[in-house]
C-alpha cells in the first residue's frame, strides 16, 4: 500500500537546526540548514528486497553501514513489544525499515520479532528474565537497560564507523527522518532533540556521525554510565535512581566535553509527550516528523494515550497492522481523531 503524499507544502521545505546559548549556555551556537523532501511512503512499487538477520548488533550495524544507510536503533523488551509492533505498523510503508536493527533485551521479545516481523533486522542481547518486564524511567532495571545499549552504540561507533540514530518505538513517526538524516550536513557531530526549551536533552532521539570527537563523546558517556553499576549491587530493579541516560548527555555537552559540534531538532518537529497535553511549542499550526510517547509512567499509560488518539495500529489480535488507521493518521495529520473531551489547543 502507497501512501498519499502529504500537502505539497510538507513535501519539501528548508529546516534550520539550532542550538544556542538560550539553550545551553555552555555550547557553542550552531545552526544548520538541511533541504528535504519528505517521504511519501511506500517502496516505490517494486519488490521488497530482501532482508538478512544477524547474530549480533555490531555485524547488522556493519552491514547497514557498508550499504550507506543509517543505523536505526532502539532496545526491545519483552513488555515494549506491543509498541514496537504499533511503530513497525506506524512506519511499514516509509521505507524506514531496512535501516532499523530492534536489540531485544530476551529470548520471548527476539522471538516474537523475528516470528512476527521477519524483514526487519533484530538481534539478541540477553540480560535474563529480570529485563522481560516493564522498566519505568527513573528506576535501576531501566538505568541498566540504557546502559547496555549505551554500550553497544559505543561499539559501533567506535569499531564501525556506523551513523547511528538511537530512537524508541513508542512515538508516533508522521515522516521518515532518517531519508533526511542519510542526505544531511556534515557541518555537526551530534543532532539532538530536546525534552524542554531550556536544553534538556532527549534520550529518545539523537544522531551520532562517527566522527573522532563523536566517539570521544560517546566513549565518555559509556565510562559514566557503567560506573554506576557498582551502585547497583544489592538493589532491586524497581529502586530509584537518581540519574539517566539523558542526564549524562546534557551534562556531557553543557561541559563541551570533546569540543563536539551540535545540532537540534527544532521541538516544533519532534515534539515530546507533551504535545499532547497542549503543553508544548507551537503545537496547535505545525505538523511534526515525530511525537514521542513520553512525560507519562509507564507502558501501560504509553498504551492508553495512543489507543485514545488513535494512534493505535494494531488490530485486536495484537500482530496484525491497521493499515487503513495508518493511512489516516499519516494523510489527515495526528489530531484526525483527537479525542472530543480533550481541552482546547491554545
Amino acid at each position: 500500500m502507497r501512501m498519499p503524499l502529504l500537502p505539497r507544502r510538507r513535501r519539501i521545505g528548508i529546516v534550520r537546526l539550532c542550538i544556542s546559548r538560550l539553550l545551553i549556555p555552555a555550547i557553542s551556537f550552531t545552526c544548520v540548514l538541511i533541504v528535504y523532501a519528505a517521504s511519501g511512503g511506500g517502496d516505490g512499487g517494486g519488490a521488497l528486497p530482501p532482508v538478512r538477520q544477524y547474530d549480533t548488533f555490531e555485524e547488522a550495524a556493519r552491514a547497514i553501514a557498508a550499504d550507506g544507510r543509517v543505523v536505526a536503533t532502539t532496545v526491545v523488551n519483552d513488555a515494549f513489544v506491543p509498541l514496537t509492533f504499533n511503530w513497525l505498523c506506524n512506519t511499514k510503508d516509509m521505507g524506514v525499515h531496512e535501516s532499523v536493527v530492534l536489540v531485544a533485551t530476551d529470548r520471548e521479545a527476539f522471538a516474537k520479532l523475528r516470528r512476527h516481523w521477519p524483514r526487519v533486522a533484530s538481534v539478541l542481547l540477553d540480560l535474563g528474565d529480570d529485563m522481560r518486564r516493564t522498566h519505568l524511567f527513573g528506576d535501576v532495571g531501566y538505568e541498566k537497560l540504557m546502559i547496555k545499549r549505551t554500550e553497544f552504540i559505543n561499539a559501533a561507533l567506535q569499531a564501525d564507523d556506523a551513523r547511528v540514530l538511537l530512537f524508541e518505538t513508542d512515538a508516533l513517526w508522521l515522516r521518515n527522518p532518517i531519508a533526511e538524516l542519510a542526505r544531511g550536513s556534515n557541518a555537526y557531530d551530534i543532532l539532538v532533540a530536546l525534552n524542554r526549551p531550556n536544553g534538556e536533552i532527549a534520550g529518545n532521539f539523537l544522531y551520532f556521525r562517527p566522527t573522532p570527537k563523536t566517539k570521544l563523546f560517546w566513549a565518555e558517556k559509556t565510562r559514566l554510565m557503567t560506573s554506576q553499576l557498582a551502585g547497583f549491587v544489592g538493589k532491586r530493579s524497581d529502586d530509584r535512581t537518581p540519574e539517566n541516560d539523558q542526564k549524562y548527555v546534557t551534562k556531557l555537552l553543557a561541559a563541551r566535553y570533546a569540543d563536539v559540534l551540535v545540532a537540534v531538532w527544532p521541538l516544533e518537529r519532534v515534539q515530546t509527550g507533551r504535545w499532547y497535553t497542549r503543553q508544548t511549542v507551537r503545537a496547535k499550526p505545525t505538523l511534526p516528523d515525530v511525537i514521542n510517547n513520553n512525560f507519562v509512567r509507564g507502558i501501560a499509560a504509553k498504551e492508553t494515550r495512543a489507543k485514545r488518539w488513535r494512534h493505535w495500529f494494531l488490530r485486536d489480535d495484537g500482530v496484525t497492522c491497521d493499515g487503513a488507521q495508518v493511512e489516516r493518521i499519516l494523510t489527515l495529520g495526528p489530531r484526525a481523531d483527537e479525542p472530543p473531551d480533550e481541552p482546547p489547543w491554545p
